[in-house]
């Protein structure tokens, strides 16, 4: 019986996580999001957010199964995630109307695991690792002259929280891993199609990818 809990309860969350992604792929599908000079942009390919969804929320199954109540919390905080994630792809643009609602509900959302689990410790982690994230990526956004938006700042206490939630060495990882995925990125892009320097590529979308990556792996 443990076992097919063990490896059936992952599997099912994985399934699963593919169809909230399609759902999300679906809703972006309409564009609405899109301010009027943005409804001429191209249509772009978000199909990607399917296998991501799927592989976080089984990863995360696989982590947080004796812990249920951090189980439902991050699978439902991979929703919006993955949208500000599409988003961003197309637009390069992290919307407000999102974000701020997020900043707000992350530590109110993991009250629930903290006081079912526990966790008050965690919880008080994840507040100042939130802020470590604000301040590190405003300080890379001045310093880095125009290569972190303020869309991806209002993005990194969201993060910060998500990570830090876990342990100080999943903040440090989460926080750095989307910049090693973008860079990769970038390079391939610059061999297989001649992008240059200055071509622009959205961070939103690496960073998320990072941090979701390394809290379903090390959760």
């Amino acid at each position: 019986m443990g076992e097919v809990l063990t490896w059936g309860v992952p599997a099912a969350l994985a399934l699963l996580g593919a169809v909230v992604g399609e759902l999300v792929r679906r809703r972006l599908s309409t564009r609405s999001y899109r301010y009027p000079d943005e409804r001429t942009f191209a249509e772009p390919r978000q199909w990607w957010l399917i296998p991501l969804a799927a592989l976080v929320w089984g990863g995360l199954a696989w982590g947080l199964l004796h812990r249920p109540a951090t189980l439902v919390v991050f699978l439902l905080l991979t929703v919006p995630l993955l949208a500000l994630a599409g988003i961003d792809q197309d637009v390069h643009r992290l919307p407000d109307r999102i974000q701020k609602p997020l900043m707000l509900l992350v530590p109110l959302l993991l009250l629930v695991p903290a006081a079912i689990e526990g966790e008050w410790g965690a919880w008080v982690r994840a507040l100042v690792g939130g802020l470590i994230a604000l301040v590190v990526y405003y300080l890379l956004a001045v310093v880095g002259q125009g290569g972190l938006g303020l869309g991806d700042v209002k993005l990194a206490p969201i993060l910060g929280m998500a990570c830090a939630w876990f342990s100080w060495i999943v903040l440090g990882i989460g926080l750095v891993a989307g910049f090693f995925l973008g860079a990769i990125w970038g390079i391939w892009l610059m061999i297989a199609r001649g992008a240059s320097r200055k071509d622009y590529i959205p961070l939103g979308p690496f960073l998320i990818v990072g941090a979701l990556g390394t809290v379903a792996v090390l959760a």
